[in-house]
């Protein structure tokens, strides 16, 4: 019994090794036959072969470079990766690339400057060569006098105040107004973005202390579904934006706050709140 049960075991790994070889002697062409592994399946519309800064992995199995380049690896977003370029040895950095791109420094290209920066904006400052790393001279295009809100006057770098131009920014939202008159889910998104904001703000203020909001952007529909009316001013905007309602906030109407409650846009629908023109009307709303 023992001795049969062994060559019961011989005969089916037998079995399966041919089947393997089987297998194997069916490989495409350029396949690599030393990692037993399924073969995936390919993509029709994959192209023939790897462009130029491209990845030849993108597509989940390896596509080799067009002719004249070379595939190579470096450190490419977040981690190592291979790249087809015409040389795997660069001999400068271009202009928008990091300067250890291929996992060590290289210089950047004649005309180029190194320029630090948080460029994907989650505290891992590096540096990239650019044909200048600043904004230049200060052009006070949105200064008015006088400044009644106060932004040029807070703003860092100019008019003596500390700190540099760079230290200044401002925050763009919209189809933001969804408390209190807007869809199920509406108000839960935007107290999600509100806390992305507050958050945003907070960090960048601790990473640099002259870090300075200067205004809001509201790029429209503030007030789902048919604009603003009494009663809707708290709960629609103060009470979601609290943490920075001390900043100037400037709006621009969208279709809703203009009255249009139609949220497919397929039907007028339309309850006038606000007419602008020679003959417009104002309303305030608290």
């Amino acid at each position: 019994m023992v001795t049969s049960m062994i060559l019961l075991g011989i005969t089916l790994s037998t079995d399966a090794a041919s089947r393997e070889a089987a297998s194997c002697s069916h490989l495409s062409k350029g396949d690599d036959a030393s990692l037993l592994q399924l073969r995936p399946s390919q993509n029709i519309s994959a192209p023939q072969c790897t462009a130029n800064k491209e990845d030849p992995y993108a597509h989940g199995y390896r596509i080799n470079c067009c002719d004249g380049l070379q595939m190579c690896l470096g450190i490419h977003g977040s981690g190592w990766s291979y790249r087809c370029y015409h040389a795997c040895a660069v001999s400068c950095t271009d202009e928008g690339e990091r300067t250890h791109e291929t996992g060590s420094y290289v210089a950047c290209c004649e005309g180029l400057q190194e320029c630090p920066g948080d460029w994907q904006m989650n505290g891992d400052v590096s540096d990239r060569c650019y044909r200048q790393c600043d904004m230049g001279t200060y052009h006070p295009h949105f200064d008015t006098t006088p400044d009644h809100l106060n932004i040029s006057a807070r703003a860092r770098g100019i008019r003596g105040n500390g700190g540099s131009i760079s230290d200044n920014f401002y925050l763009v939202i919209g189809d933001n107004g969804g408390c209190d008159g807007g869809c199920s889910g509406c108000c839960g998104w935007q107290q999600q973005v509100a806390s992305k904001m507050n958050a945003y703000v907070k960090q960048r203020k601790q990473r640099n202390p002259n870090s300075t909001l200067l205004f809001v952007l509201l790029v429209g529909d503030n007030f789902y579904w048919m604009g603003c009316s009494p009663g809707r001013f708290e709960p629609t905007w103060r009470s979601v934006y609290r943490e920075l309602a001390e900043y100037p906030w400037f709006a621009v109407f969208g279709n809703h706050d203009y009255g249009n409650d139609d949220p497919k846009c397929l039907c007028p629908f339309f309850h006038e709140r606000v007419r602008c023109g020679p003959n417009s009307t104002r309303a305030e709303y608290s």
